[in-house]
């Protein structure tokens, strides 16, 4: 009576064991009596049996790793950047990564899946595709397929990765070729790379395992974002054309074109560009990628967090706008995940912890997603570094609703995945050249006019490149 627990747990033994021996087993009455002595012997409980029985699984959780912003060539020296000082090649870089303990983390995981989070590169100063930037993407891409090769991995592109980015390789054929060619030859080494927006889903036992990722990142509003020329005291004046130092001087300084796969926030309402729009077309591909799966996910892989949620000087985490809902909406369906990269530094990261709870309170969104920052660079991009500390390095994320047998080996050519096309267009964002000397940084030599935007409140007086505006 008090072995009847026990009558399916030897059949499922039996299965297992038949399974990996290949022979055919029946228990007998000797195996019975033997289970029946272990508690005389012991002094073990029935339900003690049970638990010994089930410490001998063979199943295991699915497990991803997760992890970005490895980035490239760097300094070695604090502000040795612009001045062209301690400079690291890329190669150089990638083998001291490699040889890193987060590295070797990377390359030991016991994880069935592998997913690259965005910035394997360090942007140009340019803020545009170069051989330089598609040199270091080259060098990541031969590191990642050398890891663990046989497994699958999933990539996407972030801010400094330009020539990932359909729409800044356009002008350029010969580039534009050879970013085609780089993403054919992921494919072939079990890499799949996902854009602007996109979707992944494959079979784990007997259920679909879905993924949404996306490369973007919220940047910052190209020119004065926030300042109209009327608010920095230079309407009416002659010429219409301003310095860099004149903005300064008038506490109007423009900011970076923004990177890779990058929207302007709805709050730069005085950048020359159109953030409303920008901002509603990248909703609109995380809602697309979202609809290919059927409206559910089990993970979202994002370079930078939804609307800056979880970023230290971004909104509270429970005032989730447009975008932000598109994303936790399909993971509330199934109790997802959220993983983003981009922000690297403690400080950047909301009570300086890599976790955040992200919650909305709307008809269509109600309730809450776990957001993990995942970079393994502590520094600014351009800072060399040899050591990680624990925050920074890499951990397998478990899902236990999905069972497998130990030794499971995912197969890429089961996976099932799509692009969104890239809706942020040159012509939508207005990319150009940035003329140094950093990327944060324009040239003094640069110049702005005055151009009028319309409004929803009416028509505002803005700066433009001269070199977007073609006035000057």
């Amino acid at each position: 009576q008090d072995l009847k627990w026990l009558k399916p747990k030897l059949a499922q033994k039996q299965q297992s064991f038949v399974r990996q021996t290949h022979i055919s087993f029946v228990p007998g009455m000797w195996q019975l009596s033997l289970l029946l002595a272990v508690p005389l012997c012991t002094g073990m409980r029935p339900k003690e049996v049970e638990e010994e029985v089930l410490d001998q699984s063979t199943t295991e959780p699915f497990k991803v790793l997760v992890f970005s912003d490895v980035h490239g060539t760097c300094t070695t020296i604090p502000g040795g950047w612009a001045e062209g000082k301690g400079i690291v090649s890329y190669a150089d870089h990638m083998r001291n990564f490699a040889a890193s303990t987060v590295g070797k983390a990377i390359e030991k995981s016991s994880a069935h899946l592998l997913i690259f989070g965005g910035d394997a590169s360090t942007i140009p100063k340019e803020v545009a595709c170069t051989e330089e930037n598609l040199n270091e993407l080259k060098e990541f891409v031969k590191w990642f397929a050398a890891v663990q090769p046989d497994k699958p991995k999933l990539f996407i592109g972030g801010n400094h990765d330009v020539c990932l980015d359909d729409t800044m390789t356009r002008s350029d054929t010969k580039l534009d070729a050879e970013r085609v060619a780089l993403i054919a030859e992921m494919r072939t080494k079990n890499i799949i790379f996902i854009g602007a927006a996109g979707w992944v889903k494959f079979k784990v036992g007997d259920k679909d395992f879905k993924i949404i990722l996306s490369s973007i990142s919220e940047g910052r509003g190209p020119g004065a974002e926030k300042k109209t020329v009327e608010e920095c005291g230079l309407t009416g004046k002659e010429p219409k054309e301003f310095t860099v130092q004149q903005l300064k001087d008038a506490k109007c300084a423009p900011n970076a074109l923004v990177g890779a796969f990058q929207y302007c926030p709805t709050a730069s309402f005085a950048s020359y560009v159109d953030c409303d729009t920008v901002y509603q077309k990248t909703t609109d591909m995380l809602e697309e990628a979202s609809g290919k799966l059927g409206g559910e996910a089990d993970l979202a892989v994002i370079h930078g967090p939804p609307d800056n949620l979880g970023f230290a000087f971004g909104p509270p985490n429970n005032e989730p706008n447009a975008m932000a809902r598109a994303l936790m909406k399909p993971l509330l369906e199934k109790k997802g995940k959220m993983r983003a990269g981009h922000y690297h530094l403690e400080a950047d990261w909301k009570g300086k912890t890599t976790h955040q709870t992200l919650e909305c309170k709307t008809t269509d969104c109600d309730g809450q997603v776990e957001l993990k920052f995942v970079p393994v660079k502590q520094r600014r991009p351009e800072e060399c570094e040899t050591e990680i500390d624990d925050q920074h390095t890499p951990k397998e994320d478990d899902f236990t609703e999905y069972q497998v047998e130990q030794g499971f080996k995912l197969d890429v050519g089961q996976m099932e995945y799509g692009n969104v096309r890239n809706q942020l267009t040159t012509e939508l964002l207005k990319k150009f050249v940035w003329d140094g000397p950093t990327f944060n940084t324009p040239s003094e030599n640069m110049k702005y006019t005055v151009q009028e935007k319309k409004t929803s409140t009416g028509a505002i007086q803005v700066f433009v490149p001269c070199v977007v505006s073609n006035t000057c």
